[in-house]
């Protein structure tokens, strides 16, 4: 198991992440251990509501179509061996997710699964036929997490940016399960309250290690009482592979051409990784730059691809002619909006962007 970036290509600091995840089991989990029981009673006492509520959100979290399968511990190993396992979210942790697999199965020949729990990121992923494996995640129970730990039996469990599955973390590191999170995520909100960092503090400690992008992400975590000796700054955990050169041009022109804008002066925009809270602050400024700028387009691309009808019936109420990207060969004249709606091609459209805008970025709670 291995999370490479820029800064973790030296053999020994990779070495050194593995061996902070080293799972010591009770000795390293006691400080979490109140915690993580006070979790399970909570949890027990109101099991009817959170049931209710769980299948009430279904459809609006992407679990419709999963729910039996989740339960009882997702996919299951595709073979035998030892397995690494990713766990994802989202689409934009999954993307994510699949660039640490195929890079930890090239440089050291792991076994690597990816495991999302949305069925929409499942779906699309699947769509693409990626060389990686991808299946689905159990659900944040105890039974569910033990049914996956024993179908899988995994060498190490990586969670991509942050990890809801507190069972799973938990469990999994008690049976000597090396767990890392990798590409940390902490924004504002999750340190705002001493309250909620004391409540919440045993989730963190009784993760293996940490890779974060910055000082600022340690000392979020230090705060939570995670050991510094268990963090790893690294810059982003997975480097994005940067274009240049003959690559870099084709990419443009393949662009400007597909957005008839290769004879063009108008700003493109791009809005990647949107929530429908962002979009609508995001087509309200689009309205008011059109109005300098009469031929301007904007190129957005919600996290979750499958809101495409939705995102399009928006474009509608704001008066707007929307395409979306999967249906044009060449992007139709008099569009105003092209809706991208593919997976992996939001990286090279930001070559094309005059401006571009990062998804959640209105909300503290998200983190753009």
């Amino acid at each position: 198991m291995a999370i490479y970036s820029y800064p973790l290509k030296d053999g020994k600091v990779t070495r050194a992440l593995l061996e902070q995840a080293a799972p010591d089991r009770l000795k390293g989990l006691l400080p979490s251990l109140p915690g993580y029981l006070a979790y399970c009673v909570v949890h027990l006492f109101l099991f009817p509501w959170l049931a209710l509520r769980g299948l009430a959100t279904a459809k609006k979290r992407g679990y419709q179509g999963l729910i039996g399968r989740r339960l009882m511990g997702g996919s299951a190993a595709p073979g035998p061996g030892s397995w690494s396992i990713i766990i994802s979210t989202h689409l934009g942790e999954t993307r994510t997710a699949l660039m640490a697999a195929k890079q930890m199965a090239h440089r050291n020949g792991d076994s690597v699964g990816v495991l999302t729990s949305v069925k929409s990121v499942y779906d699309t992923v699947r769509s693409q036929q990626h060389a990686e494996w991808i299946g689905v995640a159990p659900f944040n129970n105890p039974f569910s997490a033990l049914i996956m730990l024993l179908r899988w039996r995994p060498a190490s469990i990586l969670f991509a940016e942050y990890s809801d599955n507190h069972h799973l973390a938990f469990l999994a590191r008690l049976c000597g399960v090396k767990t890392v999170i990798f590409n940390v995520r902490l924004v504002d909100q999750d340190c705002w309250r001493p309250h909620k960092r004391s409540i919440a503090k045993w989730r963190y400690t009784c993760i293996g290690a940490y890779a974060v992008q910055s000082e600022a992400q340690r000392e979020r975590l230090a705060a939570f009482g995670v050991e510094r000796g268990r963090i790893i700054v690294t810059g982003p955990s997975v480097a994005m592979p940067m274009a240049c050169g003959s690559e870099r041009c084709r990419i443009l022109d393949k662009w400007r051409t597909f957005l008839n804008c290769a004879d063009k002066e108008s700003p493109i925009l791009v809005a990647g990784s949107t929530h429908p809270e962002d979009e609508q602050v995001v087509l309200t400024a689009f309205q008011n730059l059109r109005t300098r700028f009469p031929d301007a387009l904007l190129v957005l691309a919600p996290r979750d691809p499958s809101r495409h009808h939705e995102v399009m019936e928006m474009l509608c109420t704001h008066a707007m002619r929307g395409a979306r990207r999967s249906q044009f060969q060449t992007l139709p004249i008099r569009t105003d909006v092209m809706v991208l709606d593919t997976l992996g091609e939001l990286s090279e459209l930001y070559s094309v962007a005059d401006a571009a805008f990062i998804g959640g970025s209105f909300d503290p709670a998200l983190g753009g």
